[in-house]
């Protein structure tokens, strides 16, 4: 019943000419797990910045950051790794939240290391070449299969960034000019 009434309720922002009315609560699950009941209670991504009091632009990524991204998946690891930035890891991230985070299927990447190796390893690669932030990735295991990465982000110094902004934007389809076929 509490799940039910916080998916329905709202929360209105009063705006210089007007309001603006957002839901509070983006998605509710339930879900049990060893014994132990939990309630994962989604916010509305929109809202964070009037519930915390910051109404700006504050943590929205810089284009110079993403424009070099191409994959859905680039933009998703960004802003998981932004979101640690000052924490400095992100902890053990296990595999299921790693696929839902990433929206891949139990039928794709079946095995750990192809995971790490086509998705995981380019996207970070590029991450370091092209973002404001470094990241470092390692597995850690429970028994003898992997259960997991951390990540350690950091911010990457200014200075090297200017040098290795410099790549090409290269179209993933070539570009026709006006009045050709």
């Amino acid at each position: 019943m509490a799940t039910d009434a916080l998916m329905g309720s709202y929360i209105k922002i009063k705006k210089k000419n007007g309001w603006l009315k957002r839901n509070l609560v983006h998605s509710c699950q339930f879900y049990k797990n060893d014994g132990h009941s939990y309630v994962d209670i989604r916010l509305d991504d929109e809202i964070l910045p009037f519930l915390i009091g910051i109404t700006g632009k504050f943590s929205s990524p810089k284009i110079e950051n993403i424009r070099y991204f191409k994959k859905e998946n680039h933009f998703k690891l960004y802003a998981f790794f932004y979101s640690y930035l000052y924490r400095g890891n992100t902890g053990e991230v296990p595999l299921s939240a790693l696929r839902d985070l990433l929206s891949i299927k139990k039928s794709q990447y079946k095995l750990v290391g192809h995971l790490k190796s086509s998705l995981l390893e380019p996207s970070i690669k590029l991450i370091n070449r092209v973002t404001d932030i470094k990241v470092s990735c390692s597995s850690y295991k429970h028994g003898r299969r992997i259960a997991g990465f951390i990540f350690d982000i950091k911010r990457s110094p200014i200075k090297n960034l200017a040098q290795t902004k410099k790549l090409p934007i290269v179209p993933d389809k070539p570009i026709l000019s006006a009045g050709t076929k």
